[in-house]
């Protein structure tokens, strides 16, 4: 908890908050915080719309990669 707050804070403006959430599985509960905070305050950074479901839980992976590495497999989320 005390170096994912120090991330938070020393980091926040680095543009690595979505892959600490993404590495910690948090994503979905961040993006929960979010639209809490839009319903008590009145605005928020997520609108619900924008939101994709299972492919915001994980990336695709490049086709480069795949071209490159046949045994490689894209993930269900993103076929």
């Amino acid at each position: 908890a005390i170096v994912r707050h120090e991330r938070r804070v020393e980091l926040a403006f680095e543009d690595l908050r979505f892959a600490d959430l993404y590495r910690w599985k948090d994503f979905e509960n961040a993006q929960k915080r979010m639209q809490e905070d839009k319903s008590f305050y009145g605005f928020g950074a997520v609108e619900r719309g924008n939101l994709r479901g299972a492919q915001d839980l994980v990336w695709p992976i490049p086709q480069s990669e795949i071209d490159t590495n046949p045994m490689l497999e894209q993930h269900s989320e993103w076929k």
